[in-house]
C-alpha cells in the first residue's frame, strides 16, 4: 500500500479503505492512524519489537493502542499481540471484542510466563487483556513474570503493543515503560500541557527509553480526532 501510494496509483483513502476491509474492524481505522503506523515501522527495524502507548487520558491510550495494532496488523506478515497493562482501567478487551479475563494479572500473579493470547477477529492480531488483578499493580509490574510474559511475546511476535496508561502518575506505567523499546505517548489538545511532556521524556530518558512520537488528539467534543507524529527532541 506505501508503495502503491507513493508511485500514485493509490491515494491515502484507498489505502485506509483496503486496511479497514483486511480488518473488518468495527473500529474507526484513520487515514492519520495509518500513517502513524508507517512512522513506527520505520523507526522499529529489529525482528521483534515493544512499543508502549501512554498518556495521561484512559480511553485515548487505549483506542490509539487498538487503532495501532489492528493497522500494524494488516500491515505486517508477522504476528501482532496487543497487551492491556493498565491494570487501573482496562479497555482493549471491549475495543478488540475479547472476554475481560484471563489476562495479564492472572498470568503474573500465577508466575505463568507463557500465557496464551486471545484470537480477535482482527486477522493475526491477539491480545492479552489486563485480567483481574487482586494485589498491588506496581508489585505485579515489577515482578520476573510480568517481565517474563513480555519478553516471551517480544522473541516470538513482530509487535508487540503495551497499553500502559499514564507514566507521570502511575508508577506500574513507568515500570511498564521500561520494558519497552520505545513508546509513544497520547496527548489531548487544550488538555495536556508541554512541561507533561517535557517530563515523560525526561523520565523515558532516565530508563533509556526512547520516546518514539507523540499522538495529538483533539477533543472530545470535536467530530474526529487528528494526529501528529515526530521524535525525540
Amino acid at each position: 500500500g506505501q508503495l502503491l501510494q507513493a508511485k500514485g496509483h493509490l491515494t491515502p483513502e484507498q489505502v485506509v479503505t483496503v486496511l479497514r476491509g483486511m480488518s473488518n474492524s468495527q473500529l474507526p481505522l484513520s487515514r492519520e492512524g495509518v500513517h502513524i503506523a508507517a512512522q513506527l515501522r520505520s523507526r522499529h527495524l529489529q525482528a521483534s519489537n515493544v512499543i508502549g502507548i501512554a498518556g495521561a487520558i484512559e480511553y485515548d491510550v487505549a483506542t490509539t493502542a487498538a487503532e495501532l495494532a489492528i493497522t500494524l496488523a494488516c500491515m505486517e506478515h508477522g504476528r501482532v499481540v496487543a497487551v492491556d497493562a493498565n491494570l487501573h482501567e482496562p479497555q482493549l478487551h471491549k475495543l478488540l471484542g475479547t472476554p475481560a479475563s484471563p489476562g495479564f494479572a492472572e498470568a503474573v500473579q500465577a508466575g505463568q510466563a507463557h500465557p496464551t493470547p486471545m484470537d480477535t477477529r482482527f486477522g493475526t492480531l491477539t491480545l492479552l487483556p489486563a485480567g483481574r488483578s487482586n494485589g498491588d499493580s506496581v508489585v505485579a509490574m515489577m515482578s520476573p513474570a510480568a517481565a517474563h510474559v513480555i519478553d516471551r511475546y517480544r522473541n516470538h511476535c513482530r509487535y508487540v503493543i503495551l497499553s500502559l496508561g499514564d507514566i507521570l502518575t502511575r508508577p506500574e506505567a513507568a515500570v511498564g515503560a521500561s520494558r519497552c523499546d520505545g513508546v509513544v505517548l497520547v496527548v489531548r489538545a487544550e488538555q495536556s500541557h508541554k512541561h507533561e511532556v517535557a517530563e515523560v521524556q525526561r523520565r523515558l530518558h532516565g530508563l533509556n527509553v526512547g520516546l518514539s512520537g507523540v499522538i495529538l488528539t483533539r477533543p472530545v467534543r470535536r467530530s474526529r480526532p487528528w494526529f501528529w507524529i515526530g521524535g525525540p527532541r
